[in-house]
C-alpha cells in the first residue's frame, strides 16, 4: 500500500475509534458512571484525536510529495 493510502487507512481507523469513544461516553453517562471513568474515556479520545491528526498530516505530506516532485 502506498504511503498516503496507509496513512489514510490508519486515520480512518482512528476516526472510528473516536466515534467509539463518543458512544462509550454516552453509555457511561446513561448508566451514571463516575467522573473518573468519564475523564478516562475522554482522555483516551483526545489521544486518539491527536493520532488522527498526525496520520492525516502524514497522508497529506505523502500526497504533496506525489503531486509536487
Amino acid at each position: 500500500m502506498s504511503d498516503h493510502r496507509e496513512a489514510l487507512a490508519k486515520a480512518t481507523a482512528a476516526m472510528m475509534d473516536i466515534i467509539s469513544h463518543s458512544q462509550a461516553i454516552q453509555a457511561a453517562v446513561l448508566r451514571s458512571a463516575g467522573q473518573g471513568e468519564l475523564s478516562r474515556i475522554r482522555d483516551e479520545a483526545h489521544d486518539t484525536l491527536d493520532a488522527y491528526l498526525d496520520l492525516s498530516t502524514e497522508a497529506a505530506v505523502a500526497v504533496r510529495s506525489i503531486v509536487k516532485p
